[in-house]
């Protein structure tokens, strides 16, 4: 690390406000609305999926309720086995504990916000995940490689797990490879991705490249 950055804060704080993550790989784009640390804390974002895109796999958040509201396009929210589409000035709201996702099944983009509450380290997992895409450290589909997923999931298990396998399986799977992973180097997350100034340059290089 430039030993000249100040030090990160955890959780993440309201210099990140207007700070927008993108995705080269599922071409997802992420703009952080609201960083609100008071009495009930939460993170609130405006997501952009591509026609046709999808956003994580089915997974939950153990300790958080989550909740979309479309602002333009449709989209579709798996929750428990069903599926709902959203269109503009509808709103979905998903429990702890709750196993769900969304897609865009459509022929155009399709806008929404979404946020967590309390706040959580959801800043930390996106840029993570869109980080590594930025320098070619995924697979094809955009998700991390198996013993970066370890150290990632086993870190951030309170935050997000899959929907499957089973816990027991995920469980068993980090305890065993996590610290492999750990010992080659791989970590949770990176400094050079919590720090605006990054997401900031591949923002304009993402809408470069896409001639926006």
């Amino acid at each position: 690390m430039d030993p000249e950055l100040p030090p990160l804060r955890d959780p993440l704080g309201e210099e990140w406000v207007g700070i927008r993550l993108t995705n080269p790989v599922t071409e997802e784009e992420i703009e952080i609305l609201e960083v609100d640390p008071d009495d009930e804390p939460f993170v609130r974002g405006r997501l952009r999926v591509t026609a046709g895109g999808t956003g994580p796999p089915l997974h939950v958040h153990p300790r958080h309720e989550e909740w979309f509201s479309v602002e333009s396009g449709r989209l579709t929210v798996h929750r428990e086995g069903k599926r709902r589409s959203l269109g503009e000035g509808e709103r979905i709201t998903i429990p702890p504990g709750i196993v769900h996702g969304f897609e865009n099944p459509g022929d155009s983009p399709v806008v929404f916000t979404g946020g967590l509450r309390p706040r959580s380290r959801i800043t930390h997992v996106l840029s993570t995940l869109f980080g590594q895409a930025w320098e070619g450290q995924v697979r094809e589909d955009g998700s991390p490689r198996f013993l970066q997923a370890m150290v990632f999931a086993r870190e951030m298990k309170d935050e997000i797990c899959l929907a499957s396998p089973s816990y027991p399986i995920q469980w068993l799977l980090w305890t065993l490879f996590a610290p492999l992973g750990r010992g080659l180097g791989y970590r949770a997350t990176y400094d050079r991705y919590l720090r605006p100034g990054f997401w900031e340059r591949t923002a304009r290089r993402f809408h470069r490249d896409r001639g926006a």
